[in-house]
């Protein structure tokens, strides 16, 4: 009953063909993306050239590079996070389950093992919403100890996402990545401020500067 509520061009005289509108089907994620694991183990240092984000940047569904840390472990190009990227909180109560997606390009920036990375093949920010919206599933997905609770590679690449008619896909991923692009721009602009404040405001309380 997860897509009833779904309008797609056509959907009034749509047939319903195995659960679903004919043309559209269910697929496990493993089939969709190219790239699904977890991360590095940094060798955390504060001078470090390379960043590493943790289940601390993914407190909302906009991954939060504000939290990063700096590291020395070099690791593959394929797993510097990009543009759309899905991130999932894979250990640990409370912050298990936890997805958000990432909003602008980070050089030289990869993900710790206690995340895992979805990297769509197709329609990133569609499939991206697909799993957000099972994020409740996920967080009650934990197995293991209670204080070490993890969310095993498997769970995530069987999740079922509903994959519209091609040419519904596409009308939405078009609209959908305005609305990322758009995001992404103000996130900059608020990251820009903060950036700004944080260097000002020392100087205005010392009476450095004046207003």
């Amino acid at each position: 009953e997860w897509f009833v509520d779904l309008r797609f061009p056509g959907y009034e005289t749509a047939r319903i063909v195995d659960g679903v509108p004919e043309g559209w089907k269910i697929k496990s994620l493993s089939e969709l993306v190219s790239f699904l694991r977890r991360g590095i183990s940094p060798s955390y240092n504060e001078k470090g050239k390379l960043t590493v984000i943790s289940q601390k940047c993914i407190r909302t569904s906009i991954m939060d590079i504000s939290q990063a840390r700096k590291q020395d472990k070099t690791y593959q190009e394929e797993m510097n996070i990009q543009d759309t990227d899905t991130v999932i909180c894979s250990t640990g109560t409370g912050t298990l389950g936890r997805v958000g997606q990432v909003f602008g390009e980070y050089s030289n920036t990869t993900f710790d093992s206690h995340v895992t990375l979805v990297r769509p093949i197709q329609h990133r920010n569609m499939i991206y919403l697909a799993i957000k919206s099972q994020q409740s599933y996920l967080m009650g997905m934990g197995r293991g100890s209670t204080n070490q609770q993890e969310l095993y590679k498997y769970i995530i690449e069987g999740l079922p996402i509903l994959i519209p008619a091609e040419s519904v896909a596409e009308q939405f991923e078009s609209m959908a990545s305005a609305i990322h692009d758009k995001i992404t721009l103000l996130n900059i602009l608020e990251n820009r401020c903060a950036e700004a404040r944080d260097r000002l405001l020392p100087r205005l309380m010392s009476g450095e500067l004046e207003v």
